[in-house]
């Protein structure tokens, strides 16, 4: 892919697979669009009852597929033959009561599998909570994603302010991780 005003840069196109079309998976998604073009974009959903979200969200992905020169294609499987896998799937925190402990079983399972899935020499981001004790338990060498989070939360300043923002602001929830995501994943791929 040629960058404009560059006649010296050429960057080849990534393949980039998001497994987990959820919100921040859906977020990611959008934010990657707009970023860069030319890469291939694969939202990967091998949960059941969320895959017609996937088909749903490549849809209207479409346009902006379209006008971006990016290329995006839903599958009901984890998509083997991408470079970069962004993991986010798995249980979110249905309250503070839940102990961070019983999340990590959960979701340690529910990634695990899906890394099995992945072939080996891929890089692997890992956003699904808690990040950075699932790549712990994983032992390899896959990098979580928290922080682009907390990289986010210091450019604001106010951390008090930034941590009520996360909690309680729904938009500004998903796109905050999304954009830090999206904007390491590209950098790496340079």
């Amino acid at each position: 892919m040629y960058v404009p005003g560059r006649m010296d840069l050429w960057v080849s196109p990534m393949k980039i697979a998001i497994v987990g079309i959820g919100t921040i998976g859906a977020e990611i998604a959008y934010t990657l669009m707009g970023m860069q073009s030319n890469n291939q974009i694969y939202l990967c959903e091998p949960h059941k009852p969320n895959q017609r979200r996937a088909h749903a969200e490549c849809w209207d992905l479409l346009p902006i597929a379209k006008h971006t020169r990016n290329e995006i294609t839903a599958f009901p499987y984890v998509y083997k033959y991408a470079d970069y896998y962004i993991i986010t799937s798995g249980e979110r925190r249905r309250n503070t009561k839940q102990s961070k402990y019983s999340l990590f079983k959960k979701n340690y399972g529910i990634v695990s599998k899906i890394v099995t899935e992945i072939p080996k020499n891929k890089r692997i981001y890992i956003a699904t909570n808690p990040p950075v004790e699932i790549c712990e338990a994983l032992h390899g060498n896959h990098i979580p994603l928290r922080s682009c989070t907390d990289f986010a939360r210091e450019q604001v300043g106010d951390k008090d302010r930034i941590n009520s923002i996360v909690l309680k602001g729904k938009g500004y929830t998903q796109f905050t991780p999304a954009y830090f995501i999206a904007q390491r994943v590209l950098n790496d791929g340079m």
